[in-house]
């Protein structure tokens, strides 16, 4: 008799202790932190949910995603067996964060490693994410501020700001990196417009031509420097890009030439012209990054220019201007479209009366009215580039007496 006691009252500690870890969250391998399965994000827990939910629709268009209150879901089928895949979220360590444990219920004979790795890369997905969130944020004009800006330079709106009507279906293989620098951290000249215009160009591909907005990163002023920019073009894109996808990429603001080599550069926001062997990001670099992406298209638009002779480029004093040979970096690119505004000795110039750069305004002005976005919104670019090259060309001759004309570089072929 005691003897039974004894053991319904060890089975009842032990069924005792045995809820109160489960309640505790220490009843299962997976719950403990310092396996990986869990992450702590910047953020308040409906912030960081929103991003929870993105970021599973990033990863997969077939996920149901729903949210269930301590956690968010996401079901998808494949082929008959059905995945659940769960983020859990709780208050982080500190105030304004966020703690994520991701869960992934997969086939029950899934290795134990395989199922830790699709936790880690759920939880990769997700910083990713609540990064560009954050980008966002910061790169928005705050609300309220009285600044002080240059009226010649303020953009007053034109009819390219206005967006058309309808969408292109939404395409979740789409991804773009967006660059508009303005200011620049060193003394150099402003490059007029360069924000707005990447900003524009952001609601274009998200609102008209159906590009995801977790799969666009755009990159203003101080957001943008050399750093950020090998980051997202060397790191972002190869970690989040699917087999097949398409790349957009679009950059506003000064190119710089580097007088020994003849290379072409892309000014970051800390960027510097005496110094851009170091503290540039060249052309050559970035095509290098995006033609190693397992993509079907790449299409790069440069409103910028590169020979240092003026207008949207800059050169390191005591320097002279060059001629640029704009095609040479990308010789060998089976995949890749190249736009650019100017020729390699020309300048590339703002448009004043229409607040944006003149090859990016006519380029959205392209997108709008013209027959240019096909109907899975890609764009034909030979119809587009039809319609930008003598716009421009009349625009800079007889506005600004220069002669600009836009680039189409397309790939070569066998």
């Amino acid at each position: 008799m005691k003897r039974g006691i004894v053991i319904l009252s060890s089975a009842l500690i032990a069924l005792i202790l045995s809820g109160c870890m489960a309640a505790m969250g220490l009843d299962t391998p997976e719950r403990q932190r310092g396996d990986g399965t869990h992450r702590v994000f910047p953020g308040t827990a409906d912030e960081v949910r929103a991003c929870v939910r993105a970021a599973f629709g990033m990863m997969s268009p077939d996920f149901s995603v729903s949210d269930q209150g301590d956690h968010v879901e996401a079901v998808r089928n494949v082929n008959g067996a059905v995945l659940h895949y769960k983020a859990f979220l709780s208050p982080g360590p500190a105030a304004g964060e966020t703690d994520v444990e991701m869960l992934c219920a997969m086939f029950s004979r899934t290795k134990e490693d395989d199922i830790k790795k699709c936790e880690r890369r759920f939880l990769s997905s997700i910083a990713n994410t609540v990064e560009l969130a954050h980008l966002r944020m910061a790169s928005a004009p705050a609300v309220g501020s009285k600044a002080t800006e240059d009226p010649k330079t303020t953009s007053r709106g034109s009819d390219v700001d206005e967006l058309p009507a309808g969408k292109a279906r939404t395409n979740h293989r789409s991804y773009a990196i967006v660059i508009g620098i303005e200011n620049y951290h060193q003394k150099l000249p402003k490059a007029n417009f360069a924000a707005h215009d990447a900003r524009t160009m952001t609601e274009y591909l998200t609102s008209v031509l159906g590009y995801p907005e977790e799969n666009v990163v755009t990159l203003l002023n101080e957001n943008a420097t050399n750093v950020a920019l090998a980051k997202y073009f060397e790191r972002w894109m190869p970690n989040n890009i699917e087999n097949g996808g398409s790349v957009f990429v679009y950059y506003s603001g000064h190119g710089a030439p580097n007088p020994k080599t003849g290379d072409a550069y892309l000014v970051p926001y800390d960027g510097d012209p005496s110094f851009i062997d170091e503290t540039g990001y060249s052309l050559k670099r970035m095509y290098t990054a995006l033609g190693k992406l397992p993509v079907k298209e790449i299409v790069v638009a440069l409103d910028s220019c590169f020979s240092g002779a003026g207008g949207r480029s800059v050169l390191a004093e005591g320097a002279r201007p060059l001629v640029m040979n704009l095609q040479q970096p990308i010789a060998s690119s089976k995949n890749m479209t190249i736009l650019t505004a100017s020729s390699g000795e020309q300048i590339s110039s703002t448009y004043q009366d229409k607040g944006h750069g003149l090859f990016t305004y006519f380029m959205l002005k392209g997108i709008k009215n013209e027959d240019v976005v096909k109907k899975d919104g890609t764009l034909d670019i030979t119809a587009l580039f039809g319609y930008i090259k003598p716009q421009v060309s009349s625009i800079a001759r007889k506005k600004y007496n220069n002669e600009q004309t836009p680039q189409l570089i397309v790939p070569k072929k066998n």
